[in-house]
């Protein structure tokens, strides 16, 4: 028969704490008028943030350097809709349409604040989209032994999010869109060796 590992008032206070907590942050206990609307995750994601969180606290916890890698944009258009000017004598300030050029700014921090040498900042591509098509596999591993590596300490911690150019494939597997003469010979090099059906 299992046994509980701490008694009920211990259970209780942590309870209470995490409730006063909630509320200090600013979070107020409400009727969900929608359960569609309540985020429900899935237990494999999860499972994958309980794994990156006991990484993380290990990798603290050995004293490892953790350095956090992110990737942004701007255009050099940038401008505020308003701005302060004097009350006479000024004509209001014009802003440009057009959104000018984009720069990507890639750089990468830890609690000892930005790596140093590790910034990329260049001129995008495309302008046209989601600002990550204007990095790609061979930026990245350039940027990563150039830039980030040489400047990192011995057994420094690396995380990156979730883009495309950290989860390219060496050699990319045919896929539904692929014709069968291309199935076939990537089947025959990597598993089988078919008869011609």
């Amino acid at each position: 028969m299992p046994t509980c590992i701490c008694p009920h008032s211990t259970i209780k206070s942590v309870i209470e704490t995490l409730r006063i907590i909630l509320k200090e942050s600013g979070y107020e206990c409400s009727k969900i008028d929608d359960n569609r609307k309540a985020l429900v995750e899935k237990h494999d994601i999860q499972m994958l943030r309980f794994q990156y969180l006991r990484q993380l606290r290990k990798y603290r916890d050995e004293g490892r350097y953790i350095v956090y890698t992110d990737e942004s944009y701007v255009h050099t258009t940038h401008l505020q809709n308003m701005c302060w000017k004097p009350v006479k004598g000024v004509s209001a300030v014009q802003k440009k349409l057009s959104k000018g050029t984009r720069v990507i700014i890639f750089h990468a921090g830890g609690c000892e604040g930005f790596v140093p040498n590790a910034s990329l900042v260049y001129k995008a591509n495309y302008t046209r989209g989601d600002y990550h098509d204007n990095m790609n596999l061979d930026n990245y591993k350039k940027w990563l032994t150039t830039q980030l590596l040489p400047n990192l300490p011995v057994k420094a911690v690396i995380v990156v999010d979730n883009a495309s150019y950290y989860n390219a494939l060496l050699e990319k597997a045919p896929n539904s869109n692929s014709n069968k003469q291309v199935m076939q010979t990537w089947l025959a090099e990597k598993i089988f060796s078919l008869t011609n059906q």
